[in-house]
């Protein structure tokens, strides 16, 4: 065990001494590439357990307290990254085949549940979402969540893990009002696991 000196992400937003989007966007592809690729996964990345400190005038990223952590199977790892991929190629063939091995009945509220972005067969990702169109996706999720999961033995266990992982991700870059596009970090490194699987 050691000591390590550090700040919290609250302690720099403010901060001139850091970009807090290059630090919001550094956290993004550390957790994309524990999911994507590394497979290992800190499952508890809340704002206490991340510190930001400088070293040699650059700022870096540490991860505290790997008590919850998990290593996905790569059978789901591909699946995640191939998940990933019909996402954002709206592939909705892709994305019903995966999502009918996990158990899910909903394909499209599973996927707008993962992203947090409304996501439907007439509306891709990529498109621009207003605070009314989220508004209406939560009512949605929460009308629908009993009729999303058909088999709940199915659902691969990591997908609890690595939506906790997502979620305080998502809270972070909320909180310091940041607006990096997580959901293109995340298919970059779904892309890029994918594509050197391949080779």
């Amino acid at each position: 065990m050691e000591w390590i000196d550090g700040f919290k992400i609250d302690q720099i937003k403010n901060n001139s001494a850091y970009n807090i989007k290059q630090v919001i966007s550094s956290i993004i592809e550390v957790f994309a590439n524990q999911i994507f690729q590394s497979g290992f996964v800190h499952c508890d990345p809340h704002p206490g357990n991340i510190l930001i400190r400088k070293i040699n005038g650059n700022d870096q990223i540490v991860l505290l307290d790997f008590g919850l952590c998990i290593q996905m199977t790569e059978t789901f790892k591909m699946q995640y990254c191939q998940f990933w991929k019909a996402i954002f190629q709206h592939d909705l063939n892709s994305i019903r085949e995966i999502t009918h091995q996990w158990g899910v009945r909903n394909s499209e509220v599973f996927v707008s549940g993962q992203t947090m972005r409304p996501f439907s067969s007439k509306r891709d990702i990529k498109s621009e979402v207003t605070k009314q169109d989220l508004l209406e996706m939560q009512l949605k999720f929460k009308a629908d969540l009993k009729d999303i999961i058909k088999d709940t033995s199915a659902l691969p266990k990591e997908i609890v893990f690595v939506n906790r992982n997502m979620n305080y991700v998502r809270a972070l870059n909320k909180m310091t009002d940041c607006s990096v596009n997580r959901v293109n970090f995340m298919a970059k490194k779904a892309f890029d696991t994918l594509t050197t699987n391949e080779s």
